[in-house]
């Protein structure tokens, strides 16, 4: 996506991109074109927004939820600051989180950490800290976070050379037969590759 435009509304957020040469709406949320401009800081210190976030507040989940996020814009309050958590957060920095996190909604889950999995010598730097606080964060921000979770196990288990050997042994698999099985009991990789 090179070409955007945001209707950042008070209640629902859009976003129109191109796709070929015709304009599109894009999937911000699974089989949604809208998100409520809504996001919700959970008490643990977590991040969720639209749908995600004013679910979280119904069912009673600890945190602050924020809407209506367009209507200080223009305002006096747009310097002013919050109370999230412990902390004081300016509208400015609430706005520009949510409006980050509609661009990255959008992108897909960047490809550097399957480049990263798949390259023998650069697995260990996928179970820094850093990396992972940044795969957890894609995760909750995504759109089909579920898509995620074998990735998070691969790197909270730190197995991404255990599935590197097993991928490479099933490639080499591969030459003799047309099917070569991956174990799926782990969990993080699908039962067989046709």
């Amino acid at each position: 996506m090179s070409i955007c435009g945001l209707d950042f509304g008070t209640s629902n957020t859009t976003l129109g991109t191109i796709e070929g040469h015709a304009p599109v709406l894009a999937t911000l949320e699974t089989g949604h074109t809208t998100i409520p401009s809504a996001i919700f800081y959970e008490a643990g210190g977590a991040v969720v927004i639209g749908r995600r976030a004013v679910e979280a507040y119904v069912n009673g989940m600890p945190g602050r939820l924020m809407r209506s996020l367009k209507s200080v814009l223009g305002t006096l309050l747009i310097d002013e600051t919050t109370r999230l958590g412990r902390e004081r957060t300016s509208f400015r920095d609430v706005i520009a989180y949510y409006l980050g996190a509609m661009k990255r909604a959008r992108l897909e889950v960047p490809s550097r950490y399957f480049h990263d999995l798949a390259t023998w010598s650069s697995i260990n730097r996928m179970y820094e800290a850093r990396v992972m606080a940044d795969i957890r964060q894609v995760r909750r921000e995504a759109s089909e976070p579920d898509l995620l979770d074998r990735l998070v196990r691969v790197v909270d288990e730190q197995r991404g050379h255990t599935l590197a050997m097993e991928v490479e042994e099933a490639k080499i698999a591969l030459s003799d037969t047309r099917q070569a099985d991956i174990p799926a009991d782990r969990g993080y990789v699908a039962a067989n590759i046709p």
